[in-house]
């Protein structure tokens, strides 16, 4: 049995409607075959939640590996540019003279 699988979050009204959607598939299998389903639903949402874990991680990585080249140059001003850069790429700042806007 092969499924097209479409990621969507699960707790919004789309996310809501497909869990819905899919409960008279899941009604019309044997205790078996749900149980397989429910356990590959599982292992797909913690192999996607781990791959984007590792991308942060990565992404972190570099950016801490930039500052740490900086550092070592004894380069403040680089440090500051790329804490700078940092902050605009990743950071929403709500409270400061100048709020920070997401891309």
């Amino acid at each position: 049995m092969t499924t097209e699988i479409k990621v969507t979050l699960i707790r919004n009204a789309e996310g809501l409607q497909r869990l819905r959607n899919a409960l008279p598939g899941l009604r019309a299998m044997s205790d078996d075959e749900a149980v397989e389903a429910l356990a590959d639903l599982y292992e797909l949402g913690f192999s996607g939640g781990a791959e984007v874990g590792e991308n942060v991680m990565k992404e972190m990585g570099l950016w801490l590996s930039r500052l740490v080249v900086a550092h070592t140059k004894q380069d403040p001003l680089e440090v500051g540019r790329i804490l700078d850069e940092f902050v605009a790429a990743r950071c929403i700042v709500k409270e400061s003279p100048s709020p920070t806007q997401q891309p």
